[in-house]
């Protein structure tokens, strides 16, 4: 069953929104899009999709999807971005098809690459990881945090460390009241364990406070092993005592875990309850779901794949609160057709 728990349509002017963006999850898979081979010899299945000869490697996995994003999706939403209609993009996790624990070899540099290729085509565009992107890439091993793993460190070299993708290059719109463009902390500083996590990160914008965690689906090293909730630390680093914000906004790829509820509860009894949206992806419903679970606490989860995205509205109700209002871009019902705006 879908919900679609929200509050009304924004006033037309925007004058009671606070910040505005895209939402997007589990694409590009291509998982039936056969594999490119180095030079210009393909398999006659790679269809229509050109092979991509600077991503040299026979597992680049370019197909429909990617080419969705690539002519449809991100001049959609460049184009609302440019105009004023959102201010960022992000993507819920899950950038390549999925297998098993530390066993799917769609994970591969080359479909990294030409995934990161894709994304800096899209202005303001974030990421979270995904478990087809993570703990199921080979050599996962959840017993530790990856600093010498080769997939866990190409992700976060290719969508956290590089300087072109993950990162805010366009002002936000001039009509929210605090302009320009907040700045992305990412978790570069170790714990206790010596840990770092640089794929997890927070800003703050218009009193909002915005996490991406690491939660992909199955066990992970950072949700189950770790002797620390790594995400829930982080987030009481960032909002512990801070009782200015009006709402909460955490993109995590799955439910988040108990600890990190826990700390949401622990800062309800600091500041008092405030609206706790959650944004996740990994089910791929072909109707976005938005329920309001009690306490203050929203869950929505987007599409996948061909569909559209969402356009997500935090809105600032004069009589107190804050409120989520979502534009759905693409009224298909359907993961497979790939919008023509």
């Amino acid at each position: 069953r879908a919900y679609n728990d929200q509050g009304p349509e924004p006033n037309q002017d925007k004058s009671d929104v606070v910040i505005e963006f895209y939402v997007m999850g589990d694409s590009p898979y291509d998982k039936r899009a056969d594999t490119c081979r180095s030079g210009s010899d393909y398999e006659a299945s790679c269809g229509s999709i050109d092979c991509e000869n600077r991503y040299d490697s026979s597992c680049t996995y370019v197909g429909r999807d990617y080419k969705c994003l690539r002519d449809s999706i991100f001049p959609y939403t460049n184009a609302g971005i440019n105009s004023g209609d959102a201010a960022f993009v992000i993507h819920a996790g899950d950038i390549n098809g999925g297998g098993s624990l530390a066993d799917n070899n769609f994970c591969s540099e080359s479909s990294f690459l030409a995934r990161r290729d894709l994304f800096r085509t899209c202005d303001n565009f974030l990421l979270i990881t995904g478990d087809n992107d993570w703990n199921e890439c080979p050599t996962y091993r959840k017993s530790n945090n990856g600093e010498n793993e080769k997939f866990r460190e190409l992700w976060r070299d290719y969508f956290a460390r590089d300087t072109t993708v993950g990162k805010f290059n366009k002002n936000f719109p001039s009509y929210l009241s605090s302009g320009g463009t907040p700045t992305i902390d990412r978790k570069t500083t170790a714990n206790k364990n010596g840990d770092k996590n640089v794929e997890i990160f927070f800003f703050r914008y218009n009193d909002i406070a915005f996490f991406g965690m690491n939660r992909p689906a199955r066990e992970s090293y950072i949700s189950n092993e770790s002797s620390v909730d790594i995400n829930a630390e982080w987030i009481r680093s960032k909002i512990s005592n801070d009782c200015t914000l009006k709402s909460i906004v955490m993109f995590s790829h799955t439910e988040e875990t108990n600890a990190v509820k826990a700390e949401i509860t622990r800062y309800y009894g600091q500041c008092g309850e405030i609206p706790y949206l959650v944004i996740m992806g990994d089910t791929h419903p072909e109707t976005y779901c938005l329920k309001n679970k009690g306490s203050g606490r929203i869950e929505m989860t987007t599409e996948a794949f061909s569909s559209g995205p969402l356009r997500v509205a935090i809105v600032r109700d004069p009589n107190g609160g804050d409120y989520v209002h979502v534009f759905d871009t693409q009224t298909l019902n359907s993961n497979s057709q790939c919008p023509e705006y």
